[in-house]
């Protein structure tokens, strides 16, 4: 949810995260645009973890982004979240903390009546949005057949699998029903 710093900063954290948690992360789903250049850097999102040897991949850009919430919708039916998603996360000190995980499934919302009264169709893009995108990206790998079936751990860097454990299917812990 920060966007503060250089993309380097960020992937050094994800890199930070593996070593404490001991666990490799198999996969990084990214926006489809991650392959562009950035404004001011020449440098594509994708090919900075490419750099930092973290395995990336930009989701396919869905026709509407309607789409993308069903898929949302009908993933959360089968998630269970674990309690330190409704932590917020550490930051480093002058950092803005974000909202947790949670918070920004809970508070994304489309946007209200406009200047002349219309109600419009579209997600609000505001604090909460950054969070429930990203969400909503991995759904849509999900959608996509992007996303394996053995689970979302590395033994190491060549891409060997870890078998998944059996989780338990049902509706999200911490969602609204109605979302």
């Amino acid at each position: 949810s920060n966007s503060d710093k250089a993309i380097p900063y960020y992937l050094s954290k994800v890199q930070e995260w593996e070593r404490e948690h001991g666990q490799l992360i198999s996969m990084h789903y990214l926006p489809h645009d991650a392959a562009q250049r950035g404004r001011w850097d020449a440098t594509s999102i994708i090919q900075h973890f490419a750099n930092a040897h973290l395995p990336a991949i930009a989701v396919p850009k869905t026709a509407d982004v309607w789409n993308g919430i069903y898929a949302t919708r009908m993933l959360l039916k089968h998630c269970i979240f674990h309690a330190r998603v409704n932590r917020k996360p550490k930051v480093d000190e002058g950092d803005n903390v974000p909202l947790s995980g949670m918070e920004c499934l809970e508070f994304y919302r489309t946007a209200g009546k406009g200047a002349n009264g219309v109600i419009k169709e579209q997600p609000l893009h505001s604090e909460e949005s950054h969070g429930a995108d990203a969400f909503r990206i991995f759904a849509e790998a999900v959608n996509a057949g992007l996303v394996g079936k053995q689970g979302a751990r590395r033994v190491n860097r060549e891409e060997k699998f870890v078998p998944m454990l059996k989780q338990k299917a049902g509706l999200s812990l911490g969602v609204p029903n109605g979302w």
